[in-house]
C-alpha cells in the first residue's frame, strides 16, 4: 500500500529532496496495513512536508464497512495502457477482471478513458538518483566493485549529470503532474495492472520482452506505478491471481488524501476474489 505522500512522516533519516519516496506497508491482508497506517501515520519535526494525524481510523472504516460504502457510486476508469508503455493481454485482462468484480460489488460509474500520460522513467530515475547520491556518493565511489549493476549504474549516471537534464526532469514531472491531474478531474478510481507482465526473475534483469519487444527494466517493471510516486498520490497493488504460475496485480489509485478509497476497493476484493495468504509450498 502507497500511502499519500506525507501521510508517513520521515524521522529520523534524511529528508527526500526529490518527494518521490513513499513509506508504506506489504501486508497479507487490508485489515493489517490499515492498521499499520493507523499507528504510523503523522507528523514529525524533521519532515515539512508530513501530514497531520489521521482524522479517522482506517482499520475500524475497513473493517465495518464504512469505507466501501463511502466508495460506492464513484467514477472509475480501467486501462491497460498509460501510452508509453502498456500490459501484456495476461496481466490486463486479470486486472481488468478484478475490475469488473470491484464495479458490480460497489455500483462503480465505469468511465472509458484513452490515457497517454507522459514517459515518466527518465525524470523519475533522475530525481530518485538525486537523493540517493547526496547521501551516499563518497561511500560508494572507491567500492564500485562491490555494487550491484544497477547501484554502479545509479551513481555512473550521477556523476554525469548535466545541470540541463535535471531541469528537463524537473519539467518533465510538472508534465506527469498536469496530465494525471486531467484524467482525475473525471474519474474518483483509476485501476490498472500493477505490472505489465506477469513477476521477473528472482536474479533481476536489465533488459527483457514485453509485447513482442526488448525494453527496460523500468518498462517491464514500473510505468504503472512509479508515476505516482511522482504525483503522490495513494495506490494500492492487490493479488490477482496468476498468469502462467506467476503472480500479477491490479492497481488502485485515487486522489491524494483518499487513502480509504484504495483500502475499501482492497477489502471488497478480498472479500469477493480472497487471495492464499502464504506462498504455495513455503512451508513443505
Amino acid at each position: 500500500m502507497k500511502s499519500t505522500f506525507g501521510r508517513v512522516g520521515r524521522d529520523p533519516g534524511p529528508f527526500p529532496g526529490s518527494l518521490v519516496p513513499v513509506r508504506g506497508p506489504m501486508a497479507r491482508t487490508v485489515r493489517d496495513a490499515a492498521r499499520y497506517i493507523d499507528v504510523v501515520a503523522g507528523p514529525t519535526t524533521c519532515d515539512p512536508t508530513s501530514l497531520p494525524a489521521l482524522a479517522e481510523n482506517y482499520e475500524h472504516e475497513v473493517v465495518s464497512g464504512a469505507a466501501a460504502d463511502r466508495l460506492s457510486g464513484a467514477r472509475v476508469a480501467f486501462v491497460s495502457s498509460f501510452g508509453f508503455a502498456a500490459s501484456e493481454p495476461g496481466p490486463a485482462a486479470q486486472a481488468e477482471e478484478m475490475a469488473a468484480v470491484l464495479i458490480d460489488a460497489l455500483k462503480l460509474e465505469r468511465v472509458d478513458l484513452e490515457i497517454n500520460f507522459p514517459r515518466v522513467g527518465s525524470s523519475w530515475g533522475i530525481l530518485s538518483t538525486l537523493d540517493d547520491m547526496a547521501w551516499h556518493s563518497q561511500d560508494v565511489k572507491d567500492h564500485l566493485d562491490e555494487l550491484s549493476t544497477v547501484a554502479r549504474m545509479q551513481y555512473e549516471s550521477f556523476i554525469n549529470l548535466r545541470p540541463e537534464i535535471i531541469a528537463k526532469s524537473i519539467r518533465q514531472r510538472q508534465g506527469v503532474l498536469d496530465a494525471v491531474s486531467e484524467v482525475f478531474s473525471k474519474v474518483d478510481i483509476l485501476i490498472t495492472p500493477t505490472t505489465p507482465k506477469p513477476a521477473l526473475l528472482a536474479e533481476g534483469e536489465l533488459m527483457g520482452e514485453l509485447n513482442g519487444n526488448q525494453t527496460t527494466l523500468f518498462d517491464l517493471s514500473a510505468p504503472f506505478t512509479a508515476l505516482f510516486n511522482q504525483t503522490g498520490q495513494p495506490a494500492a497493488s492487490i493479488p490477482a491471481g496468476l498468469v502462467d504460475g506467476l503472480p500479477v496485480g491490479v492497481q488502485v489509485v485515487a486522489r491524494r488524501h483518499e487513502d480509504l478509497a484504495c483500502f475499501a476497493a482492497g477489502a471488497v476484493l478480498e472479500e469477493l476474489r480472497p487471495w492464499p495468504q502464504l506462498a504455495p509450498f513455503a512451508y513443505s
